[in-house]
């Protein structure tokens, strides 16, 4: 069968699609300080990324920031300057200075393919083990 005149097929090669990668779980103390990583695939680095974070499973994700190649970030409206984002290469990092019980949640990054006009995003279910948030400890998603 042939395309219609005028219409040529759209070829999408899974090759050129981003990638992101992030470690599986990452915990601090109260008044801490953690840094979490977000790691674009080499051939998509200069990409930026948004953070967000899900405090309860079921209820929507809140936007935290966009983090840039450059490591310049932006912060959503009433986002506290305790977080904080930079980047290295490849590389895109949240920080939360000075932990709050209210930081315990599931962090996500995520980016948008302008080429492609969608948005990707790392998506870890917490597993039933990493329930115990007691402590007041923060974690990524695994």
């Amino acid at each position: 069968m042939r395309p219609p005149v005028g219409k040529p097929p759209l070829l999408i090669s899974l090759a050129a699609l981003p990638v992101l990668t992030q470690p599986p779980s990452a915990s601090a103390s109260l008044e801490a300080s953690v840094k979490l990583t977000c790691t674009l695939s080499s051939e998509h680095s200069s990409y930026y990324i948004y953070w967000y974070e899900q405090q309860q499973p079921g209820k929507a994700p809140r936007y935290l920031m966009r983090v840039n190649s450059d490591g310049s970030h932006s912060r959503g409206d009433g986002i506290p300057s305790r977080f904080s984002g930079s980047s290295s290469g490849a590389d895109r990092y949240l920080t939360i200075s000075n932990i709050q019980s209210e930081d315990e949640a599931d962090y996500y990054c995520g980016l948008f393919s302008e080429y492609l006009h969608c948005h990707f995003i790392m998506k870890h279910k917490r597993p039933p083990s990493s329930v115990e948030h007691s402590k007041g400890n923060i974690r990524s998603p695994s």
